[in-house]
């Protein structure tokens, strides 16, 4: 009887969880409102500085990263210096912001590997290997180089893009669409 008792119990308890459980609708309206609510807070700019984007993974970590936390950004890729511009609500600034001191900037253990066929092939100063010898990132590092809230979106798209631009002009351009083009001055000045 005790035993029957403890199934009937255990099994009202899985119904219940079953019964509340969300559809994948509304998970995605709950995650979309609790963004909403984060940016009611305020919009945070973000802008950090990263001396060499050669290892993939550190691209990959920075563009995933920010789509987890709700961001939306620019990664501008340039042969001597990398920016990271980002905006998000309060929470997901606060979380991007301990993910990007965690990443270990110095690593570099393994060739990028792009796919034959590959639309977006890498430009050559992005390649972490040079004569198939890996590049040494040992003097790598990431700065915040600017942080402030703002009273908008600065990024008219919604997710996060990335960049490669060959000149200070090229970068220069590319930033004042955002109406943003002093961040790169204020990168080069960093030292």
């Amino acid at each position: 009887m005790v035993r029957k008792q403890v199934a009937d119990r255990e099994q009202a308890h899985l119904q219940m969880n079953e019964d509340r459980k969300l559809t994948k609708e509304e998970r995605h309206e709950k995650l979309e409102e609790k963004k909403a609510k984060d940016e009611a807070k305020g919009i945070y700019l973000l802008v950090f500085k990263i001396d060499s984007l050669a290892n993939g993974k550190h691209r990959f970590k920075i563009s995933k990263n920010c789509e987890q936390w709700g961001g939306r950004g620019l990664m501008l890729c340039h042969p001597k210096q990398s920016l990271v511009l980002t905006e998000f609500g309060e929470h997901g600034m606060k979380k991007y912001k301990k993910t990007m001191d965690r990443v270990a900037w110095q690593e570099n253990d393994s060739p990028n590997n792009v796919k034959d066929g590959n639309k977006k092939a890498l430009a050559a100063w992005l390649e972490n290997t040079e004569d198939g010898v890996l590049k040494d990132l040992s003097a790598n590092r990431c700065q915040l180089i600017f942080e402030g809230q703002q009273k908008g979106h600065q990024f008219r798209s919604e997710r996060f893009t990335t960049k490669a631009v060959e000149t200070d002009k090229e970068a220069v351009d590319y930033l004042e669409r955002s109406k943003l083009g002093s961040m790169w001055a204020l990168a080069k000045s960093v030292a």
